[in-house]
């Protein structure tokens, strides 16, 4: 899963000189969390909703809404932008761009090429989005959590095991358990007739199936 296949191409963008109100608008109107600031297509900042919230007045300001809205759009795009962005290439894993924002405590990532050149933006809620997709939700289907030892073959044998019951495997996940030498198994499959009994033959086989969380009727 690379970056270039799940970032936004369409990105809505402001430049240096455009005031505070201009870019606030277009997070507003396009309901957006971050907005890169281009000069000749090039990523020179970004603006987020932190660096807005932060330039904004303190609700205990005295001023009228006149004089408050005649201050902020005096204020222009590079006095608030953060300059220092962090981006990400369009060949650069999903994975590895998760793991920059986790680092970074960031929501999102301008895309740009080998020029510097903004391409596209990979936001936490297009990973997000991806992550579901991946864990099969919203498609109907039989959730099991299954514990298994942590050596090769056994997701071949859960599988054979799941294809005597003519049902497709519709997500599957690994992740690490607590235990190194064990694997704990995420799968959602097509609903199933004969559910318990093939739990029954999944435990016979040496796995523990910890959860069974079945098709809604």
């Amino acid at each position: 899963m690379l970056v270039k296949d799940y970032m936004k191409t369409d990105v809505f963008t402001v430049e240096e000189e455009d005031s505070f109100n201009t870019v606030v608008n277009v997070m507003k109107d396009h309901r957006i969390r971050h907005v890169p600031v281009v000069r000749k297509g090039k990523v020179v900042g970004i603006v987020t909703e932190s660096d807005i919230k932060k330039a904004s007045a303190s609700p205990a300001t005295t001023l009228s809404v006149y004089e408050l809205n005649y201050l902020l759009d005096k204020i222009r795009v590079r006095d608030i932008m953060t300059r220092e962005v962090v981006a990400a290439q369009p060949d650069m894993t999903l994975e590895d761009a998760a793991m920059v924002m986790r680092e970074k405590r960031i929501g999102g990532l301008p895309v740009v090429d080998r020029k510097k050149n903004l391409v596209g933006i990979i936001t936490l809620t297009d990973i997000v989005d991806q992550f579901l997709d991946v864990m099969g939700v919203g498609a109907q289907g039989i959730r099991l959590t299954i514990e298994a030892e942590d050596k090769p073959g056994q997701i071949y044998r859960l599988a054979a095991i799941i294809q005597k019951y003519d049902v497709n495997i519709i997500s599957l996940v690994a992740p690490r358990h607590e235990n190194p030498r064990l694997r704990k198994i995420v799968m959602r499959i097509q609903c199933a007739q004969d559910v318990d009994k093939m739990v029954a033959e999944i435990e016979a086989a040496g796995f523990t199936v910890l959860s069974v969380i079945a098709c809604e009727k």
